[in-house]
């Protein structure tokens, strides 16, 4: 089983970081945090606005002492760091001009993985901005991902359902692309290998993640206007 825990840690630099889900035994489970911190990454390359990915280390003697962490187990955990003073919403202040490159990223990540589950957190305070959080579930095959499914040929396209909802033209859409000429190869391995290895992920799942990343920025790139 495992546990999703709520707890956020106090880290001495006074950041905080709320903590992903806590391995115990559980593949699903697996998979959606080595998505999370990954796709975070790639949200991170290219500037849109997401929680940022983090490990963090969980001592045995927090678990301990903390009846939040139960079913976590001592080690490194996924995380991202907490945005204070949000709420939930769908395509809530989409026609606020602030946010509408914040969507075109999201657009933009989005068709570049396969999403699912999308999830936006408003910032509470005007002009509420938005931000994009828990990726678990953007990969091919969700939570099930394998390099089966990784392999397989899928459409690459932007993201239509956030231009659609937001009245974004897609050729506006597809201008924004340039953002993935600065991604490099070697930008996409070291956010595959940020993934733990005792999250469950072998050398032969890295390569395919790799190589699904790779693929699937062509040929995006290929539609800049």
């Amino acid at each position: 089983m495992c546990l999703i825990a709520p707890t956020v840690l106090q880290k001495p630099n006074s950041s905080h970081f709320n903590f992903g889900e806590g391995i115990v035994d559980y593949k699903d489970i697996s998979r959606s945090i080595i998505t999370d911190q990954i796709v975070a990454r790639l949200g991170v390359e290219v500037g849109a606005p997401v929680g940022q990915p983090k490990i963090v280390m969980v001592p045995q003697e927090l678990i301990e002492i903390d009846p939040g962490l139960w079913g976590f187990i001592a080690g490194a955990a996924h995380a991202t760091q907490h945005i204070s003073d949000c709420f939930d919403g769908f395509f809530d202040h989409a026609e606020t001009p602030e946010n509408r490159p914040r969507f075109v990223l999201f657009a933009l990540l989005y068709g570049w993985c396969v999403s699912g589950d999308h999830q936006f957190l408003y910032e509470k305070q005007e002009p509420h901005f938005v931000h994009s959080v828990d990726h678990g579930h953007f990969l091919p095959g969700s939570t099930s991902w394998n390099v089966t499914t990784l392999r397989a040929t899928l459409d690459v396209k932007i993201y239509d359902v956030i231009l659609r909802k937001c009245g974004i033209r897609e050729v506006d859409a597809r201008r924004a692309l340039r953002v993935l000429e600065h991604v490099e190869n070697s930008d996409l391995a070291y956010a595959v290998t940020a993934a733990r290895a005792e999250w469950g992920i072998t050398i032969e799942e890295r390569i395919a993640l790799l190589d699904f990343f790779i693929r699937r920025r062509n040929e995006l790139l290929a539609l800049r206007p």
